[in-house]
């Protein structure tokens, strides 16, 4: 599996300021680091640059990774014997590393957890002596994505260390992860940039895109720099613009018609983009302009003026528990019927024939 290598003006310092402390004795590298942070924040290419250093075998005057040695060769093509990437098989289907699977309709998809194997799987890599006499590494990305057995399997080596074995967790809902898990990493947020720093690298990475668009990629990101850029490159994709139009049609349109119409797409980028509206929806109703959707303003307050507060406030804690078992292969379609019908259960009903919002 190849290893992303791309990364930011502001990972990199951050991994600079990690390995300075850790190099001048202010800190000792725990064995377990936990990289935490909003979804798309950059918490993987922090994890790269952690792991590419400490494998290094000709580290620059500042820590970081020469890129140039066999080591990191190695590394940049997914090859090296000392690391491990523990991901979703889904995941690994995304950049077409998953294993072939055969052509059929009863063929499993790919699971988004990680399974208790791939766990198990670890226990000859970290019982045997690194192959370059150096440290092993460990990613473990996302690690909320474990399930219960995995999670269970991965305490018992985290409570009794191996010498020389680094484990890197990263996870932008570390709340899923057990209390047990946290207890034993070293956890590090992941510095997100200014609106300055994020516009500026935006712009250099999509010299294309126009000032609205970078507006609406900022917005819609909530700051987080990699799902900013997703943003950008899946214009013509995107699941909040499926949703928004959708959502549009509501409440007068039949939600399991609206559903019929999102029939395809994954759940979860639904179900999160439902949440950014509803958070928009909120913020309408207070009189605050929408963080997310500043392009739908005018419909959000139409809105708003049907949405009974109470009501609004009841779904986002449906729809937060919803999204904390999106990513099991449920069906789709029938996950976005019933969080549709919950939707239109928010609108008053004395309003109902008053007119188009």
């Amino acid at each position: 599996m190849s290893v992303i290598v791309n990364t930011t003006p502001w990972a990199l310092q951050q991994t600079l300021e990690v390995l300075d402390a850790v190099r001048g004795g202010r800190q000792v590298l725990h064995h377990a680091l936990l990289i935490t942070g909003p979804r798309g924040g950059g918490q993987r290419e922090l994890a790269h640059m952690i792991a590419a250093a400490r494998l290094c075998e000709s580290r620059s005057e500042n820590g970081l990774a020469c890129g140039q040695c066999r080591a990191c060769r190695w590394l940049g093509e997914g090859s090296h014997p000392d690391f491990r990437w523990i991901r979703p098989e889904a995941d690994e289907a995304t950049s077409g590393e998953a294993p072939a699977r055969a052509a059929s309709a009863r063929a499993p998809k790919a699971s988004r957890e990680i399974v208790i194997d791939q766990v198990r799987a670890l226990a000859g890599f970290v019982e045997l002596a690194s192959h370059r006499g150096a440290e092993r590494v460990i990613l473990i990305d996302p690690a909320d994505a474990m399930n219960a057995a995995a999670a269970n399997a991965l305490l018992k080596t985290l409570e009794e260390p191996p010498p020389a074995v680094r484990f890197v967790l990263t996870s932008d809902r570390p709340e899923r992860l057990p209390a047990t898990i946290r207890s034993r990493c070293r956890r590090l947020p992941v510095r997100l940039p200014t609106a300055e720093e994020l516009r500026a690298w935006l712009s250099k990475e999509r010299p294309d895109a126009t000032g609205a668009s970078l507006d609406a990629a900022i917005a819609a990101s909530g700051g987080a720099p990699f799902a900013a850029l997703t943003f950008l490159q899946d214009p013509g994709s995107r699941a909040r613009d499926r949703m928004a139009e959708a959502l549009a049609t509501l409440p007068e349109a039949d939600p399991i018609a609206v559903a019929e119409a999102l029939a395809g797409n994954e759940a979860e980028p639904l179900l999160r983009a439902l949440h950014a509206w509803t958070v928009d929806l909120g913020r309408s109703l207070l009189g605050a302009a929408p963080l997310h959707f500043a392009g739908h303003s005018d419909r959000l307050r139409r809105v708003a003026a049907w949405t009974d507060p109470r009501g609004l406030g009841r779904f986002e804690l449906t729809l937060l528990q919803q999204l904390r078992w999106a990513h099991h292969p449920l069906s789709a379609r029938l996950v976005i019927e019933d969080i549709l019908l919950e939707y239109q259960a928010i609108f008053r009903p004395r309003t109902r024939g008053a007119g188009r919002p």
